[in-house]
């Protein structure tokens, strides 16, 4: 396998602007969600957000996006932005949706400091050795709307009474070209907040709803879906907040205009609070996460200002909406103390990806734990120096990079593009693949995995040339020691760009339950001593595997005598076991942060049922 069958996320100027104009835009109608807040273009203003049939300001290829100026001499502009760049033609159809019905109520464990209420986040495990063993079983693909998960190995249990809890934050952002996909899965017990990504917003500080020809933006299409109905109904079923993002690009000429003259307009500040409030409750949802990138020059007192105004607004209709702001890993002109003190944000979404570009001239990790450059670990300290930890969460990426390097050794240096091939970036349902089938090799420095092909490329200009390919990514054992970081120092959470990316692999799921799950239940499990099964149907199996023969079910109450053990596999771990009947085989006692089995006194009465 070879990344040429893997989606290309840069474009050339020319080949960007192409796809941004003239383009089919998507088959949806606007959804009467209210009329607070409507907005129709004035003529000769131009959208903010991807899927407009003029090329919107944000997302306005003046320079090709490697040519772009670094923020503070260090990051170039943000998956964010270029994503959104590459969706911006997509037409989805997307059918309208209905009210959401299912309110918000908070998990009884959900601490969080929400529109400044006090609260306190646990200190957490920084290693979390104490749940090595507990990952998160697959999701079933496509569950968007499921009001169960499955618990042991595939018994189907409610969600949210299971005996662990969430010690941290997990913000995920789904962008509104994942939302139809059948093969994005939200696990709904490793996930405390979901951002719809993105609806943009005009100068005057409108929403963008409606493009100049009247039909519905691709954003606001899919924030009225029935699919998200749908997907804010499950989540308040499970306690996950839904929140809104509202971007604004300032990467290119257009859109910094764009920015500037919004940031820079209290009017405009006010309406853009005002509506973005309005969206808020009449969607049903539960805040907004704000993506101003990167901020103009001299308009950080503005957009703290912006912050405040969109607080007050939200406080007015009720207090709890959540309110969040994006930052690049570099702090640069980001008024992040600002714009978290009391009356402002709630906490900063860090974007811990990118720290190498398309433009690299070496190959290496996009989102480095260590190493002599600018790194997550030094991003930690720049953030917490200024901000209370409590009040950041730490993005990491579901997404690789790949380049041409002169060698296959680590960090080579990369080559021209337009003769050897151009940049990739991999999501990581297709990076893992072609990892294992070229061979995973792991950076001990930047403390992140990455692997080494070849491949041949031909142009017109050159010929064929064949070259190396280097593709660096996170798997879930490097994004476990990010997770890590996380909780040693302190943050509020971790956040995930995107959900969807790792298509239907339940191992990045895994790795958050690892870290981030808490076990009510202590597992005193011993050989030679005893057992109850607390849960109906937990499956009795020849072997202590997944893929083991089901030898029976047994029920809740069931005594079992524990003759062997632990094994740990499959996210699991398994003890050998003999119930009344002298039957013998092997359970998945504990994982996926589920408790199956408790220890048992010898004289206690467990009732000897089970389901044959």
């Amino acid at each position: 396998m070879t990344d040429r069958n893997v989606p290309t996320r840069h474009r050339s100027p020319v080949a960007l602007a192409g796809a941004l104009a003239g383009v089919a835009l998507i088959a949806a109608t606007a959804l009467g969600m209210g009329s607070r807040g409507a907005s129709v273009a004035p003529a000769g203003v131009k959208p903010n957000i991807a899927g407009s049939r003029a090329v919107p300001p944000g997302l306005d290829p003046v320079a090709d996006i490697d040519e772009q100026p670094t923020v503070d001499g260090r990051i170039l502009p943000s998956a964010h932005y270029r994503q959104a760049a590459e969706h911006a033609s997509d037409v989805i159809a997307f059918d309208t949706g209905g009210q959401v019905t299912v309110p918000f109520r908070p998990r009884p464990d959900d601490r969080s400091t929400i529109g400044g209420t006090a609260g306190v986040m646990d200190e957490g495990d920084p290693g979390g050795a104490a749940f090595l063993d507990q990952p998160l079983g697959q999701a079933v693909p496509g569950e968007l709307a499921s009001t169960s998960s499955v618990a042991d190995d595939g018994t189907a249990t409610t969600a949210g009474v299971g005996p662990s809890r969430l010690r941290r934050e997990v913000f995920g952002f789904l962008p509104y070209w994942q939302l139809n996909d059948p093969n994005t899965a939200l696990e709904w017990r490793t996930l405390s907040t979901i951002a719809y990504f993105s609806v943009g917003c005009t100068s005057s500080g409108g929403l963008w709803k409606r493009n100049l020809d009247g039909s519905v933006s691709t954003g606001w299409a899919g924030w009225t879906s029935s699919r998200m109905t749908s997907v804010i109904d499950a989540a308040h079923r499970h306690g996950t907040r839904v929140v809104l993002t509202v971007s604004c690009f300032g990467w290119g000429a257009a859109g910094a205009a764009t920015q500037a003259s919004l940031l820079r307009s209290a009017g405009g500040r006010a309406t853009l609070a005002r509506q973005v409030a309005a969206a808020v409750h009449d969607r049903g949802a539960d805040g907004v996460n704000l993506d101003f990138e990167p901020i103009v020059s001299g308009s950080a007192d503005e957009f703290t200002a912006l912050v405040r105004a969109v607080r007050r607004e939200l406080d007015a209709i009720r207090p709890g909406y959540q309110l969040t702001f994006d930052a690049l890993g570099s702090i640069g002109n980001q008024p992040i103390a600002a714009a978290t003190a009391p009356g402002g944000a709630d906490a900063i979404v860090i974007m811990g990806y990118d720290y190498r570009t398309q433009a690299s001239p070496v190959a290496g990790s996009i989102a480095p734990l260590g190493g002599p450059q600018y790194d997550l670990t030094d991003t930690v300290e720049a953030f917490t120096a200024r901000v209370p930890a409590a009040k950041l969460i730490l993005g990491v990426p579901y997404y690789g990079r790949a380049w041409s390097t002169a060698t296959n050794d680590v960090h080579s240096r990369t080559l021209d593009p337009s003769r050897y091939g151009g940049v990739a970036e991999p999501l990581y349902a297709q990076a893992v693949d072609l990892a294992r089938a070229s061979g995973r090799r792991y950076d001990r420095v930047e403390k992140a995995p990455w692997t080494a092909y070849r491949r041949r490329i031909c142009t017109a200009a050159h010929g064929c040339v064949t070259t190396w390919r280097q593709l660096y990514y996170d798997d879930a054992a490097s994004l476990k020691l990010r997770y890590d970081l996380v909780n040693r120092a302190g943050l509020r959470g971790a956040a995930i760009w995107a959900l969807g990316y790792d298509g239907t692999r339940p191992e990045l799921r895994e790795a958050l339950a690892d870290k981030f799950l808490s076990a009510a239940v202590p597992h005193a499990l011993t050989v030679g001593g005893f057992g109850r099964v607390v849960v109906d149907g937990l499956r009795l199996r020849a072997s202590p595997s997944l893929a083991g023969v089901i030898l029976t079910r047994l029920r809740a109450g069931t005594a079992l005598d524990i003759i062997g053990g632990p094994v740990r596999r499959d996210g699991y771990t398994w003890f050998r076991v003999v119930n009344h009947v002298e039957r013998r085989g092997w359970v998945a006692a504990f994982g996926n942060g589920w408790t199956h089995v408790v220890p048992r006194r010898p004289t206690e009465n467990a009732g000897f049922e089970k389901v044959r």
